[in-house]
């Protein structure tokens, strides 16, 4: 049987480099991107820029699914976030509008929403934030991400012969081994695990949803987004968890003021 033909957009990145190690055995990766010196002996690699809706619809042609993950950090200026983050996703829904792909799953960001954690003095105790919560951006670059989600939502609804969409708003992932990293009292709550990251996009590649948003973060204690739709929808319930990593007190090594709802 011929493995799934599914495309990584971004797949040089650092959840792309993820993502290309966890999901090679099941699908048929073209990995796709600007700069293909990440390639590995016996990957499939194309040189695409997401803001040239030519070379993504090309890049698209017979794929099942793409995986997108091409995008300026949330470092970048607003001019070139909007030019990338925005306009390439919006190029990327549309070829694969054109190219008949079946699912997009569009890597979204906790930033969507990140005004709920920046403003959580004034939010009550025992508060964790949901799908349903209006989006609340905490930069330029989270106000795009909820872009993305807006623009997908319509493409997924507008015809039912074009994509369905699965945005993921993604924890901090990416950092298993980086012992520096791995002690801020902040990723304690938001951690993603590389293992959990994988199958929250095997989830989304798979699941019978026509459009969805999800919080993908690991079943940490202190994590303050749901996971609750997530695991009725998707089927996914995360394996990991960031107290698992070390011992409680190596946590707090760097001072973080957590929401209350999750002291």
């Amino acid at each position: 049987m011929t493995a799934r033909r599914v495309v990584v957009l971004g797949a040089a990145g650092r959840l792309g480099s993820v993502l290309r190690a966890g999901l090679a055995d099941e699908y048929s990766l073209i990995c796709a991107g600007r700069d293909s010196t990440a390639a590995r002996p016996g990957e499939q690699w194309v040189t695409v820029d997401v803001t040239d809706l030519v070379q993504v619809e090309a890049t698209l042609a017979g794929a099942e699914a793409v995986v997108h993950l091409a995008g300026i950090s949330q470092e970048g200026a607003p001019a070139d976030i909007q030019r990338v983050n925005i306009g390439g996703t919006v190029n990327v829904l549309e070829a694969a509008r054109r190219a008949g792909v079946r699912r997009v799953v569009l890597a979204g960001s906790n930033h969507a929403v990140g005004g709920y954690e920046a403003h959580a003095d004034e939010l009550p105790p025992t508060r964790m934030v949901s799908e349903d919560d209006p989006v609340w951006p905490d930069s330029f670059y989270g106000a795009a991400k909820a872009h993305d989600e807006a623009v997908g939502r319509w493409y997924a609804e507008r015809d039912e012969r074009g994509p369905s969409v699965v945005c993921l708003r993604i924890g901090t992932c990416g950092f298993d081994a980086d012992e520096n990293a791995m002690r801020n009292a902040r990723m304690r709550s938001t951690w993603l695990s590389e293992r959990d990251f994988v199958s929250f996009v095997r989830a989304s590649i798979e699941a019978s949803v026509r459009f969805g948003i999800y919080f993908a973060v690991s079943d940490n204690d202190r994590r303050f987004w749901s996971l609750e739709r997530g695991q009725a929808e998707l089927g996914i319930r995360p394996l990991d968890r960031a107290e698992d990593l070390r011992p409680a007190g190596e946590w707090d090594r760097y001072d973080y003021r957590l929401p209350d709802w999750v002291s």
